[in-house]
């Protein structure tokens, strides 16, 4: 009789608002909406060149990229919104430009750019510097280490230096342009 009783009072005690115990709910903080990435992807070439390895792609704060041998790259993981990209390669006029990722999964093609040959010291023109370094390392022959040999066929020649002059006065960047 006892446990009937203390269970009615229970029940009593739930039921009436004033003697049960207020139980205080707590919502969970907002999140954030999740981060939407998307994928970049173009082709860069260089003038004069067969083959266009070893050009770096960086787009925004993501970690660079190389080119393949037919120029090809692809950048994955890129954040919504708007990003700087470049691509660059020594002895080569850098391209650069802006791109805008909207939303999930979105793959942004870019226009194929190609690079300008001649910068031989990097300061992002064309001018008497790059002739005079190429006039200078006319006729050598180790191209792992040689940046003026613009066509990559082994030797700093006349097609090198043609590719210099024809260029002259030209600065950085070429723009990079959407499709």
């Amino acid at each position: 009789m006892k446990k009937h009783l203390l269970l009615l009072g229970l029940l009593i005690c739930v039921l009436l608002p004033g003697c049960s115990p207020r139980v205080k709910t707590i919502s969970p903080p907002p999140y954030p909406p999740p981060v939407t990435k998307g994928t970049v992807m173009g082709k860069v070439m260089l003038q004069g060149r067969m083959t266009y390895e070893g050009i770096t792609v960086t787009v925004g704060e993501l970690p660079p990229v190389t080119t393949s041998s037919d120029g090809a790259y692809t950048v994955q993981g890129v954040p919504q919104g708007q990003h700087a990209i470049r691509a660059e390669k020594a002895g080569y006029l850098s391209a650069a430009g802006d791109l805008t990722i909207v939303g999930e999964g979105e793959t942004k093609t870019l226009a194929t750019v190609t690079l300008v040959a001649g910068d031989l010291n990097g300061d992002g023109t064309i001018n008497l510097f790059d002739l005079v370094l190429i006039s200078t390392a006319f006729g050598k022959q180790d191209t792992a280490s040689l940046v003026a040999d613009l066509n990559g066929d082994g030797t700093v020649n006349l097609f090198d230096l043609v590719l210099v002059s024809n260029n002259l006065y030209q600065s950085a960047p070429i723009v990079f342009e959407s499709l």
